[in-house]
């Protein structure tokens, strides 16, 4: 009888134990879990804007380009001026929206696009380029945890040339713990300066 309740309370005790480390380690599998979403925002973002030449993009630019061409052509001789409809961009702005929506916030993603348009979209259209990520190391910061930073490795040069390395940082922010960029800052001066002459 006494071995009969040792037992149980050896397995009560073990149950008590089992359940104080799972009330203690869900939330921190959830932290983690969060943390997870953020970082996979960014690589995803960075990947798409730092990978080229993107194909698809370029066909898009190109058609947009000369569907405008053809617009401006058939203008009559008076009129001196075209200002770009929302048609001309429609199908970019589809193709961007599908590749960047699902990491950026809603409320933020009009301001996204419009410095994606006149930031990054350079390193996707790069013609002659090549560019290609490495590798990405994301830092989240101590202080404020919806804060990170980044670190991209990026290999990158003429097609048919020489490749370089380049190293270029960034940092992101989030509201909450969702997986949805609220902003994002890319420093770089030196590779987009080389790509745009």
């Amino acid at each position: 009888m006494k071995l009969k309740k040792k037992a149980v309370f050896g397995i009560c005790v073990g149950l008590i134990i089992i359940l104080a480390i799972i009330i203690i380690a869900f939330p921190l599998l959830e932290k983690m879990k969060s943390k997870n979403k953020n970082e996979k925002a960014i690589q995803a973002v960075v990947e798409q804007i730092f990978t080229c030449p993107n194909e698809e993009l370029i066909k898009l630019y190109s058609d947009m380009s000369e569907a405008v061409d053809d617009k401006i052509d058939s203008l009559s001789p008076d009129i001196k001026i075209y200002s770009l409809t929302d048609e001309d961009f429609s199908k970019i702005e589809n193709k961007l929206e599908e590749m960047y929506a699902p990491y950026i916030l809603s409320s933020w993603y009009e301001s996204f696009m419009k410095h994606m348009q006149m930031n990054f979209v350079i390193y996707s259209i790069s013609k002659d380029y090549e560019i290609e990520v490495d590798h990405i190391e994301i830092t989240q910061n101590e202080t404020i945890s919806t804060n990170y930073s980044f670190t991209i490795d990026i290999h990158y040069g003429l097609i048919d040339g020489e490749k370089k390395d380049i190293e270029i940082k960034g940092s992101a922010q989030f509201t909450d713990v969702n997986g949805k960029i609220s902003y994002i800052k890319i420093f770089d001066n030196e590779l987009r300066s080389e790509l745009q002459e």
